[in-house]
């Protein structure tokens, strides 16, 4: 009986070994292979923000009493100041303009107006117009030009004649520039006095634009 249990057990062994050569590598099921799609992201375009504009302040008008009384010899920078007087009717006009340059190349126009009522036996100087205006870098650039044109930096210091019979009118002319100060006085009697900044004077009262008294 014995025998027979043994045998019936070394066959059952027999049949599981061949059974295992049976099966091949290729017939082993294989696990299923994951496919991972990875979505590729849209880029966003850069936006270039639009630049904020800059403002620039309007400069505080100088004081009219400073102007009238300034010295340029203790001004900053490049300035250059007319100042004339003539008489109008029965007023005696004393305009002065100021112009100073910006480091951008632009300008700043000052003009402060003084009138004296000559039938007023007590009357004085008063103001009677008080402007500000921005100049352009052309009009500073035609400035600088008759400028340097009529050798304003060279010509003599004064020249005219003084006329005792009438109201002294007269055109003073000074600049600043790099520290260097030259000023320019001429007497209205002749007005040949007066040539060699003619145009340079006409300039400065055109800068002026519209004003609410005639300045010429």
């Amino acid at each position: 009986m014995k025998k027979v249990f043994l045998i019936i057990v070394c066959l059952l062994m027999i049949l599981t070994a061949c059974s295992v050569d049976l099966v091949k590598p290729d017939d082993v099921p294989k696990p299923t292979e994951q496919v991972i799609v990875t979505a590729t992201p849209t880029p966003t375009p850069l936006v270039t923000p639009e630049p904020t504009p800059v403002e620039t302040p309007e400069p505080t008008p100088l004081p009219a009493d400073y102007v009238l009384g300034e010295d340029l010899r203790e001004s900053q920078g490049e300035v250059y100041r007319c100042e004339y007087q003539i008489c109008l009717y029965d007023y005696l006009i004393r305009p002065i303009i100021r112009v100073e340059l910006m480091p951008d190349g632009t300008g700043v126009l000052r003009l402060v107006t003084e009138a004296w009522d000559l039938s007023d036996d007590d009357g004085k100087f008063v103001i009677i117009e008080d402007l500000q205006r921005n100049l352009s870098k052309g009009q500073i650039d035609s400035l600088l030009r008759l400028i340097q044109e009529g050798d304003f930096w060279t010509i003599g210091e004064y020249q005219g004649i003084y006329n005792p019979t009438r109201p002294p009118t007269w055109l003073y002319v000074d600049g600043i520039k790099d520290g260097e100060f030259h000023d320019v006085y001429r007497h209205f009697a002749p007005l040949e006095a007066v040539a060699d900044i003619y145009d340079l004077f006409m300039y400065f009262i055109e800068l002026c634009g519209e004003t609410e008294y005639d300045l010429w």
